[in-house]
């Protein structure tokens, strides 16, 4: 996905990170949180202003066989280490537990789970993830099962993948059969597949909707809803509609776009995760921490490039991108490639550059 090289330090041989900071860097999902907002009809959204994690990226949103939200996540096990969290409440709102999601088998991969996306069914938890167990730097989507949502089982082979191509975030949604949407795919575009037992994956041709990278779609009593956002330039988050599942027709508007009056959001809102408990519709969504809230290298505060003054193509990269900024001021800036253990790789630029149009390769 567009963004997903910032969002995954620790996945990919070459991630990419342009800070303008005195030094050092910060790894996702440091810099983000997740919030939560409420909506009667999963169209009109309400922020609650309430933060569901201050560490937090990429959360998928299902309901438990016995009626509590689990929310799965990217978070922070230990200040330096990130991994697959879920956080379990009775309403989706308010007593939380947290607990850490390791995935046994997986210990010694290069590029440790990361993305969760979940789908029950029949009583069963099924946890898809992006992982990369030999570093060449061409994730794959796996899964693991469970029957209680917090301890899973590793299931063996490859959910979906792609040759000699990046496969990230899954997002999936059952409706005659199931539905897969992942990126890594060229720009503007998503992976799609098809399966009919949750196992075995057909890959479909790649799937578009404007500039909208697919997140996490729910099942209506008159059809299908499937939430994504957009990026480069980060608009916001948006929706498609189906009656059948294979339809899709762009609903009008935005679910929610940035906010930053009430001082908790900045830069974009992204990556909804959206389930439906009881009458009530709950969106858990990611935004970029303000100016003042994210802490950089020393505890110096990291000031991200905004997406709107940010190109990188091709992104998704392998071996070699061109990268765009503009700084409206004279600033210090760091560039940085960092390697999927999140260790400093090579650094580009470090020092003040002037205002206006930048490139670099």
């Amino acid at each position: 996905m567009a963004l997903r090289t910032a969002l995954f330090p620790l996945l990919f041989p070459a991630t990419l990170f342009l800070l303008m900071l005195p030094s050092g860097s910060c790894a996702q999902p440091l810099q983000n949180r997740i919030l939560i907002a409420t909506s009667p009809d999963g169209l009109a959204w309400t922020r609650l202003n309430r933060v569901f994690s201050d560490s937090g990226d990429v959360p998928d949103a299902v309901l438990a066989p016995n009626g509590d939200v689990h929310v799965y996540f990217q978070g922070l096990w230990t200040p330096t280490r990130d991994g697959i969290m879920v956080g379990i409440s009775p309403d989706g709102l308010t007593n939380w537990t947290f607990y850490q999601i390791p995935i046994p088998g997986t210990g010694s991969w290069p590029g440790k789970p990361c993305d969760p996306d979940v789908i029950v069914r029949n009583d069963t938890f099924r946890l898809y993830f992006t992982g990369d167990p030999i570093g060449d730097g061409r994730p794959e989507t796996y899964s693991a099962v469970s029957t209680d949502g917090i301890t899973f089982t590793m299931e063996a082979g490859i959910r979906f993948q792609v040759t000699n191509q990046m496969v990230l975030d899954p997002s999936l949604l059952w409706t005659d059969t199931l539905q897969y949407f992942a990126g890594g795919a060229p720009p503007g575009q998503n992976w799609h597949a098809h399966s009919t037992d949750g196992f075995n994956f057909s890959q479909r041709p790649n799937f578009s909707a404007g500039n909208l990278l697919m997140a996490n779609g729910i099942r209506l009593t008159s059809g299908y809803r499937f939430y994504g956002f957009e990026n480069l330039p980060a608009e916001g988050i948006r929706s498609l509609f189906s009656a059948d599942g294979e339809t899709w027709v762009a609903d009008s508007g935005y679910r929610l776009r940035v906010d930053p009056s009430h001082g908790l959001e900045s830069l974009c809102v992204k990556d909804p995760g959206v389930v439906e408990k009881d009458t009530l519709y709950l969106m858990y969504y990611v935004t970029r921490k303000p100016t003042g809230t994210g802490i950089g290298s020393g505890g110096q505060e990291a000031k991200p490039l905004s997406p709107q003054g940010l190109r990188i193509a091709p992104n998704p990269f392998r071996l070699s991108t061109e990268l765009e900024y503009f700084l409206p001021a004279r600033d210090k800036v760091s560039l940085k490639v960092y390697n999927s253990l999140g260790r400093l790789v090579e650094t580009i630029f470090a020092g003040e550059a002037a205002p206006g149009a930048h490139k670099s390769k």
